[in-house]
């Protein structure tokens, strides 16, 4: 063996490479020698030494090295590039193969002999990085008297990986290079101690004899006298004593000599009784990463194709032996790659048989019968008493647990360890077993008989695995109807998926439920077409409901059942509620109802999202990582993809190479190069059924996801050496597609304006410097640019201007500078067509955040100067959008133009550029990706992101018969109403128009919602005993309004006494809408923000954004004017008009002077004389008032303080005063009681709303119910909270009205009432009045005996919305029906199911009847404050008022 000057070489370097381990840790970066890597091993190899963190790199590749054979070693060391950077170090190595030192051959020797003795280990041994680190630094600390214990169950790979770690350079030396090995798997006797102990003595001491006939136990104490005297020689001092399968604590003690040792095990009471003082644990896991997988299988089938390896490194099992018997069998052809998975490894069998001799015969007869539980299943303990028929579980598990059989788990389970999976036992009395299992959960009793509609009794394992063993049941009728009574029932339904979680971890998924109910679907149906109908509504059901169950812990899937559409799923929730009728239900008879779908992700938020083939989805993440997901519904594969070295935010991605790469641009300027090509398996038509659109149920495989995937290629380090910047600021992907080629460029630009171009290599997959100089445009900042008609580039950078480079050439090209805009450019869009002129173009879209303009470039077949091809228009779109734009995506076929906004999704025809739909509303767009189905009916999937969120949506848009297309989700766009636009009477809005959040009610009970087309729609709502569920539809109507100019809108609404509506507009115009006659306003072109009729002679507008309201007198035709925002607006006796501002609280008297009185007020409320004010400094106060000398009193009842960190930003009182409910900012509710002008708290609720800036409360007349309302609508059990009152050394008086003082925001308290609840209290003798009290005692029975589950009983019931909140509701003068438009657009019609309530032993407080209300007790006190600042809320004549003055931020003034 000669080296390359000629000399003799004593070691091969393939020997003495692993001596300079620790000096290539010092000094050696791969990365160096890429090329040189390249050159010699396969790209594979070498992309996962470059994608591991770097301290592990030259583990890697010396390991690497080891795998080759002598001569490619010395190849790689001496190649030039090596020579040229680290010649220092291949000196060292080869001096040392030339004149190797006493330590180099000792290693050399004690390592051949270590792998000759285990033939097998030399030859497929796979080294596992983080154990192999874990292990080496815990022996190289080791000193003498102390242990390191390797632990892992059967199969785990203890043994080689010992055989490894101890065969490195640095683990010999410090050891001395004397290890001794010693299997004491055996060792179950004082004789088999004694034979182990004098093998040991006779390793290190050959020559030494002990004879002794006296017995065993003396005998080994001798023996363990001479070794431990031998052990403090010197020669000794450092040795290691490896002890190989140790079973029991005895034979540690019996090898406890005073050296160092290194034992294995998978004995439980071994590792417990090792002191973690004296020993360092290592816990090896049975599972090898996907790479690990692939090199091992790569060993035993060395010419199998690396794809086809790559398929079987995703295999689930991750077990080291059982991955080396399938790869073993499939090399001796037992088996194939394809049918692996059912062959039976007898061997492995064998192995598995005779691990468990170690149990009693009595024990292994019940470790057997662990075989009817589901694989890989959390085992209930309690279970297991049952199917064992012992007293005392735990006792049984524990000697299991022991010999490392079974794993425990801090929630009362267990888990099969998952190699004993693999002997696939037949219990022969399984039925038996699993009916025992059945009949422990009393499933009739408490599916039938549980008064409650939560499920508490039932644990996880029932919620996952029930079915498994209802499949066993041999009774057939017993079996249906069980299926039947548990996946049918809702309640049940709705705790599995909370219970159930995302492959990725995310808490809440509907992924698992499907594939049960798909995979019991028979079960259930059993060839009854009722049943067949319910199941495939369900799983339809199922996928639309995720999103409002997800959003609220306290919705219920039952409850949302029920106010489905007609059908099936809405039968079925009918007929279950009726068993609950001391529960509060709902049927739903509103409009613009939304069914979206969406991704679940937990606790992230959606950066960016491309819509991948085959129904992958891959997100970019507010946590940096990248989610690549199945959402197909009928697998679950899921990778996570991240960089923890180079953590930053993604700018912008791109897939190519037919989806098998990924491009991701960073905001600390990488750019970074990603592998799809094995993630994503390409999945056959047959997986879907016959339509590969439709997204069907879930496979069967278990939730999970694999490490981190690190990127493949740093493009930044390609071209650093070329260029002076290192951030790169855009990039431009140009796929060339052709029949016979198929050629990938991108181009790069950096901040600095250099542009230059890189190759992709598809045989090393990386990008590559092109020979192309590089282009300096010095345009600092490039956003965007892209490359048309194969020779100029566009450019567009921060300083908002176009500009066109010649790459022939680098010149600059531009005639003239195009500043489209001044604001940001936020996507560059291009595609190619061939107009009507016959002529192909390019067509290119910029996006900006108010308009979008549309460059042609005419393909010609010279071209002198680019702009002579050029058309640039300005789509007519800027009218049309609705607010600034936050994204944009076009269609692949360029038709339709989808933006993101900050007021939602709205979709273009470029066809017809015009607004064709919109979707969303509520939601601020981060991300939208259009993908094309290419199906004749379901046309495209929009995927969207929102800030804020936690999940992604997934919208299908479908065509329509006229050739238009509309929204899946929008579920009234049904076909019917798609054929029948125009049927009478029918509430239809189109496509790209939705409600406003702005909804007016008259007394006579006649709703106003208005329109984003500035349309006021009349609803009649109120709905007779004999009306359908959708009768509510038949009675809307449209009144006509004035055409106002595109942009404009009505922002303020108010239905007059007489049948008179006004609208406010948000140009400042006010329009008497019955007359068409426009007021007079020259003060303000502001947005009007409130309306309200005082009464016949006086009508008040408030402006916010000008801090103004004007007071017009209709007769005389003058108006008043005055420099404060009015928020609400009440007469009370007759001439006195009180205004609640942002700046306090003011009042007129008969000559309309405007005099101020209290300062701002946080929380008010006004009913009848009585005013509650809830103050900034942390008082509340009541107030009479009282009229003397034509001149309005105000006589303070109550004045208290209140202790409460968060803001009050709403406040309410009963119609009688005698309860007052606070809400504050952080969601918080509290309820007082008033009497004898004292606060007492009678309860908080800390749960059912979020922080918000407005929450409105509002008491039923009969004083039973609360309703708020935020971002849901909540009814509250005011019975429950007075039975359980907050005692008052927690709360005091002073503390409760402090609470109150905090206030709300601006709301017309009509807006929160029926029809004027005050006025027929305080008017008795009315006809009407006496009527309506008739109506409110009729239906208080409704409410009397309700109740909330038993996890939160003050709740009865909460309705989640589909946008993000509703700022109001109207209820009916009965308080059954319940009218609300959230800001999403979505109408809610809700009228209570009328279930008459079974007999309830429930203590109730006794409710008085609305004729029976007291008087309210006479003003202590009369006092007058100084002038305060206040702010109140109340509704018109009699009508609650609720308040806040918290001043909202600009919405356009829809007052919600």
């Amino acid at each position: 063996m000669n080296s390359p000057n000629g000399r003799e070489l004593k070691y091969s370097y393939w020997d003495i490479i692993p001596v300079f381990l620790m000096d290539f840790m010092k000094d050696f970066d791969c990365k160096d020698v890429e090329e040189t890597l390249r050159c010699i091993f396969k790209k594979e190899q070498v992309d996962a030494i470059l994608k591991s963190p770097a301290t592990n790199q030259p583990y890697l590749l010396l390991w690497l090295l080891r795998q080759h054979p002598p001569d490619v070693v010395q190849r790689f060391l001496e190649d030039e590039i090596i020579m040229k950077y680290y010649d220092y170090l291949m000196s060292a190595i080869r001096n040392e193969s030339r004149n190797p030192s006493s330590s180099t051959e000792s290693y050399i020797s004690e390592r051949d002999l270590l792998y000759n003795n285990n033939q097998k280990f030399s030859k497929y041994n796979v080294p596992r990085i983080e154990p192999y680190l874990e292990l080496q630094k815990a022996l190289l600390e080791l000193r003498p008297s102390r242990n390191v214990a390797v632990e892992g169950v059967l199969g785990a790979g203890k043994q080689w990986l010992v055989l490894d770690v101890c065969s490195s350079f640095a683990v010999q030396r410090k050891m001395d290079f004397k290890i001794f090995w010693i299997n004491v798997r055996d060792c179950r006797s004082p004789e088999n101690q004694l034979q182990l102990l004098q093998s040991f003595l006779h390793q290190i001491a050959p020559s030494l004899r002990i004879n002794f006939d006296q017995s065993v136990a003396v005998h080994i104490e001798r023996v363990k006298a001479e070794l431990r005297h031998i052990l403090k020689d010197k020669p000794f001092k450092n040795c290691l004593l490896v002890l190989r399968n140790v079973q029991n604590k005895e034979t540690w003690k019996a090898f406890n000599l005073g050296c160092k040792i290194l034992l294995t095990t998978r004995h439980k009471s071994v590792v417990d009784y090792l002191s973690p003082a004296t020993t360092t644990h290592v816990n090896l896991r049975d599972a090898l990463t996907p790479s690990e997988t692939e090199s091992l299988f790569a060993k035993y089938l060395p010419t199998v194709p690396h794809e086809s390896l790559k398929q079987l490194s995703n295999v689930q099992t991750t077990n080291p032996l059982l991955l080396s018997f399938i790869a073993e069998s499939i090399r001796d052809g037992i088996c194939t790659l394809d049918n692996w998975k059912n062959i039976n490894f007898t061997k492995l069998t064998t192995i598995i048989q005779k691990s468990l001799k170690e149990l009693e015969p009595s024990d292994k007869e019940l470790f057997e019968k662990l075989f009817i539980f589901p694989r890989s299943a959390h085992i209930p303990i309690k279970l297991l008493g049952l199917v064992w028929s012992v007293a005392d579980p735990m006792t049984v598990v524990n000697r299991f647990y022991k010999y490392s059989l079974v794993r425990k788990h801090t929630d009362q389970t267990i888990t099969l360890s998952s190699i004993y999976s693999e002997l696939n036992l037949r219990i022969p009395n399984e039925a038996a077993l699993s009916q025992k299992i059945v009949d422990s959960y009393d499933i009739p009793r408490l599916f039938n008989q549980c008064n409650d509609t939560t499920l508490s009794q039932l644990d996880c394992y029932f919620y996952g695995h029930i079915g498994h063993h209802l499949s066993k049941v041999s009774d057939k009728t017993k079996r249906v109807n069980l299926f039947r009574m548990i996946f049918l029932d809702f309640r049940f339904l709705e705790q599995k998926i909370r219970n159930d979680r995302t492959p990725w971890n995310a808490r809440g998924s509907i992924l698992h439920t499907l594939h049960v109910i798909k995979s019991y679907r028979q079960e259930i149906v059993d060839n009854e077409s009722h049943y067949k109908e319910l199941v495939s509504a369900l799983l339809v059901f199922l996928t639309k409901a995720e999103e409002k169950l997800i959003s609220s812990e306290f919705t219920s899937l039952l409850r949302i059942a029920l106010m489905s559409e007609e059908g099936p799923v809405f039968n079925e929730a009918l007929r279950q509620v009726q068993r609950f009728p001391d529960f509060v239900w709902f049927t739903e008879h509103g409009r613009f109802h939304q069914h979206r779908e969406i991704i679940n992700l937990g606790q992230d938020e959606v950066r960016h999202a491309i819509y991948l083939d085959n129904d992958y989805c891959l997100m970019a993440l507010g946590s940096k990582e990248l989610l690549l997901t199945d959402v197909s519904l009928t697998g679950d594969k899921t990778y996570l993809l991240s960089d923890e070295t180079d953590p930053s935010d993604i700018t912008e991605m791109r897939v190519f190479n037919k989806q098998m790469q990924l491009l991701t641009l960073h905001k600390n300027g990488s750019l970074k190069l990603w592998s799809l090509r094995d993630l994503l398996p390409r999945r056959q038509l047959s997986d879907w059924g016959n339509c590969p659109t439709v997204r069907p149920p879930r496979g069967d495989q278990e939730p999970k996801h694999s490490k981190p995937h690190r990127s493949e290629q740093f493009v930044n380090n390609a071209i650093n050496r070329f260029v002076r910047s290192k951030c790169i600021s855009s990039f431009y992907l140009d796929e060339n597609v052709r029949t016979t080629d198929y050629s990938i460029q991108l181009h790069v630009a950096f901040d600095d304006g250099d542009i230059c171009i890189l190759n992709w290599d598809d045989k090393d997959r990386k990008f590559k410097k092109a020979q192309t100089p590089i282009l300096p445009t010095k345009q600092t900042d490039i956003r965007y640019f892209s490359k048309v008609l194969n020779r100029f580039y566009v450019v567009w950078s921060k300083k908002c201007s176009l500009t066109f480079w010649n790459l022939q050439n680098g010149s600059d090209v531009t005639e003239k500078q195009f500043e489209l805009e001044k604001s940001e450019a936020l996507a560059m869009e291009t595609y190619f067509e061939r107009l009507d002129d016959g002529v192909q173009y390019t067509i290119m879209m910029i996006i900006y955040e108010r308009s979008v303009w549309r460059l042609k470039f005419k393909h010609t077949d010279y071209c002198n100067h680019l702009t002579d091809t050029l058309q640039v228009e300005l789509l007519p779109l800027s009218e049309t959008i609705p607010a600034t734009v936050t994204c944009g995506k076009l269609s692949a076929d360029g038709r339709y133009l989808i933006l993101g906004t900050l007021k939602g999704i709205v979709v273009y025809d470029l066809k017809f550029p015009y607004g064709l739909l919109r979707s969303n509303v509520s939601e601020r767009i981060v991300c939208l990706d259009v993908y094309d189905l290419h199906d004749p009916i379901l046309k495209y999937i929009v995927l969207c992101g929102a800030k804020g969120k936690h999940f992604l949506h997934i919208h299908t848009l479908r065509s329509t018969d006229t050739d238009a297309i509309t929204w899946m989700h929008h579920v009234d766009e049904s076909d019917d109403q798609l054929k029948d636009r125009n049927t009478k009477g029918r509430a239809h809005l189109e496509p790209n128009v939705y409600l406003r959040p702005l909804l007016e009610m008259c007394d006579d009970g006649t709703l106003y919602a208005v329109d984003s087309r500035a349309r006021i729609h009349q609803i009649q709502a109120i709905m007779g005993h004999s009306a359908g569920r959708r009768q509510s539809i038949a009675n809307w109507t449209t009144i006509p309004t004035p055409h106002m100019e595109s942009g404009k809108h009505i922002t303020a609404l108010c239905a007059g006494q007489e049948g008179t509506i006004y609208a406010g507009y948000n140009n400042g115009l006010i329009i008497n809408i019955s007359d068409n006659k426009m007021l007079p306003n020259e003060e303000t072109k502001n947005s009007v923000d409130y309306l309200k009729e005082i009464n016949s002679q006086r009508l008040i507008a408030s402006f916010r954004n000008k801090d103004c309201t004007i007071i017009f007198s209709l007769s005389a035709g003058y108006t008043f004017i005055c420099d404060f925002y009015t928020m609400y607006a009440r007469l009370v006796h007759e001439h006195f008009l009180l205004l609640f501002s942002d700046s306090g609280v003011f009042y007129s008297d008969k000559a309309y002077e405007i005099q101020p009185r209290f300062k701002r007020p946080y929380g008010f409320d006004l009913k009848d004389d009585m005013l509650y004010l809830a103050f900034e400094d942390s008082t509340l106060r009541v107030y009479k008032l009282l009229v003397a000398e034509d001149k309005l009193n105000f006589q303070r009842l109550c004045k208290e303080n209140i202790n409460n960190p968060s803001q009050v930003n709403h406040l309410t009182a009963s119609n009688d005063g005698q309860l007052i409910a606070l809400g504050f900012k952080n969601g918080n509710i509290e309820l007082y009681s008033y009497e004898n002008h004292r606060l007492q708290q009678i309860y908080t609720i800390n749960q059912g709303h979020g922080t918000s800036n407005e929450t409105q409360l509002r008491f039923s007349p009969c004083k039973q119910v609360l309703v708020s309302c935020a971002e849901q609508l909540c009814f509250w059990n005011v019975k429950h909270m007075r039975n359980n009152q907050a005692t008052t050394e927690v709360r005091s008086r002073r503390h409760n009205l402090l609470h109150q003082q905090l206030g709300r925001e601006e709301v017309d308290a009509a807006r929160f009432l029926d029809v004027s609840t005050d006025q027929f209290f305080s008017d008795l003798s009315s006809p009407q009045s006496e009527e309506s009290i008739h109506v409110a005692e009729n239906k208080a029975c409704l409410w009397a005996d309700k109740r909330g589950n038993d996890k939160l009983p003050e709740l009865l019931a909460c309705i989640k919305f589909v946008g993000n909140e509703a700022r109001h509701f109207y209820t009916s003068a009965d308080f059954t029906q319940f009218y609300v438009i959230d800001d999403e657009g979505v109408f809610y019609h809700l009228k209570v199911l009328e279930n008459r309530p079974a007999p309830s032993l429930r203590v109730l407080d006794h409710v008085p009847s609305i004729r029976q209300i007291e008087q309210r007790p006479t003003h202590l006190e009369a006092h007058q404050d100084d002038i305060d600042e206040v702010d109140v809320d109340k509704d018109d004549d009699g009508v609650d008022v609720v308040g806040s003055g918290d001043i909202l931020p600009d919405r356009q003034s829809d007052q919600i």
